[in-house]
């Protein structure tokens, strides 16, 4: 009876084992699916960030080439005194700088990789993420309105998924605007602190707003109202969101349209 129940319970401990084990590959299966997601929702925003990332990069290009042909043509004329040489010199450097921290940022956003967590100023992260995207609230004809409050706590994240949820959340607003019959498309981005200490982004359109029947599975995969996309935005976004101890939620906006909010828990120390 003994050697019989040791079987036994030798057999359900291989069980329970085998089913941990089994567990662990299913969560992990999961998380690199997660991931692979959410570097596909990435590679979507850049590609729609097209006209505004040429832009930010003519920018210091434009300059660049500007300086030179300054410093070619003093050289050749053969008048030109050091100094000015030395300044033009100056100038390009700092556009080159800027060139290559435009790059550098969006091989950073871009790069398939582990989650990367920091005390970080979310403002900072505001204005980084607004500046990829800008140029094309300018070109769609929408007027954007930015209320950060300072200071702020600062917050424990990943501030490449961050910016990912604020860019998911900026594109929508642009995309529910410019679909046409908006007469005074405007994008509003704030931040604040909550009521319980926590940071929280609102992003708000005036877009014709969220059907009913949509908002009840807004946050669901592959739920959208555009004609492209996968509808996986927001999922992702929320997803990001719970993994950083916050939430990601949708309301009207009393000036038409909707508003999406995400909040973060902060570390309750100011920057």
């Amino acid at each position: 009876m003994v050697e019989e129940r040791t079987a036994e319970l030798v057999a359900a401990n291989r069980a329970l084992q085998a089913e941990a084990a089994r567990r662990i590959a299913m969560e992990e299966d999961v998380r690199t699916h997660q991931t692979q997601l959410a570097h596909a929702s990435r590679l979507n925003l850049v590609g729609g960030m097209a006209a505004g990332l040429a832009h930010e990069l003519n920018q210091p290009l434009t300059a660049i080439q500007t300086y030179a042909a300054c410093s070619l043509e003093r050289i050749r004329s053969g008048a030109s005194p050091l100094d000015e040489l030395r300044r033009d010199m100056e100038k390009i450097i700092q556009q080159t700088d800027r060139a290559a921290g435009v790059v550098r940022h969006i091989r950073r956003f871009i790069r398939n990789q582990e989650a990367h967590r920091s005390t970080t100023d979310l403002n900072g992260v505001m204005r980084n993420a607004l500046s990829l995207i800008r140029e094309e609230i300018v070109g769609r004809g929408i007027q954007l309105e930015v209320h950060l409050a300072d200071p702020l706590p600062l917050i424990v994240v990943d501030p490449v998924q961050i910016e990912q949820i604020v860019l998911n959340l900026v594109q929508n607003a642009i995309d529910a605007m410019t679909g046409g019959g908006v007469s005074d498309p405007v994008l509003t981005v704030t931040t604040s602190v909550g009521p319980d200490n926590s940071i929280q982004v609102a992003v708000s359109d005036r877009g014709p707003g969220v059907a009913p029947e949509v908002a009840a599975r807004l946050f669901e995969p592959f739920v959208t109202t555009k004609d492209s996309g996968l509808g996986l935005g927001l999922s992702i976004s929320q997803a990001i969101a719970e993994s950083h101890g916050g939430r990601l939620w949708a309301a009207p906006n009393p000036r038409g349209g909707t508003t999406f909010t995400f909040s973060l828990p902060s570390t309750g120390i100011s920057t």
